[in-house]
């Protein structure tokens, strides 16, 4: 969907809300209103995101737990689409983060934009499965891969590691360990999302 389609709608919708409902309590309409900002928000750029922290009109921390709050949603594809979540570190370099730029301090370009990681790629402390079993107890990582390193010195905070085809040596999406992320535009089917990549193309369109 364009973005002006998707605009017009998201305007609709909060109109709609405004004329139709005029006896619902005002906590309700703020409650719409919020989520309707929340799913604005999911659906924006990565350099979108990046000028609203930087103006100060969202934080590190808003994004961190909408992105966590999408994962857990039980109707959603967290649990497939998703190896291993994040949760307290993320949130914590949210936190971070968010107090350096309310004190003025000057920030990479990627400050405190969500970001996932695909398990391909080796994080410092953490084991790599490549989306595979038999690597589960395996040494951790001594170091970060170049892009994990390059990404956490622009600011990024990695939410957690994403499932992929096993090894990524198929470009289905398909995996027998982890469960297949269904395709975000015919979920009714479970059809799959293709690619390596599977996981990492879904936490993107589910705003993950």
């Amino acid at each position: 969907m364009d973005r002006r389609r998707r605009d017009f709608l998201c305007h609709s919708v909060a109109l709609g809300a405004c004329m139709f409902a005029p006896s619902a309590p005002a906590q309700n309409l703020r409650a719409q209103a919020r989520r309707a900002s929340e799913h604005d928000l999911a659906t924006k750029s990565i350099g979108e995101l990046s000028q609203l922290l930087a103006e100060q009109k969202t934080t590190s921390r808003q994004l961190v737990e909408q992105a966590l709050a999408a994962i857990k949603d039980p109707k959603g594809e967290g649990s497939r689409t998703f190896i291993s979540v994040h949760a307290e570190t993320a949130l914590a370099s949210a936190d971070r983060i968010d107090a350096q730029r309310r004190n003025g301090t000057k920030l990479p370009a990627l400050a405190g934009v969500p970001i996932s990681i695909k398990d391909l790629f080796d994080e410092n402390g953490i084991v790599t499965l490549a989306g595979s079993t038999v690597l589960q107890g395996a040494s951790v990582a001594r170091q970060d891969s170049l892009i994990v390193e390059r990404l956490r010195n622009a600011g990024a905070v990695i939410i957690g590691r994403t499932n992929l085809t096993e090894f990524a040596l198929s470009g289905l999406g398909i995996n027998p360990h982890y469960g297949t992320p269904k395709n975000t535009f015919d979920r009714a089917h479970a059809r799959i999302p293709g690619g390596s990549s599977s996981g990492a193309a879904i936490s993107v369109t589910d705003g993950m």
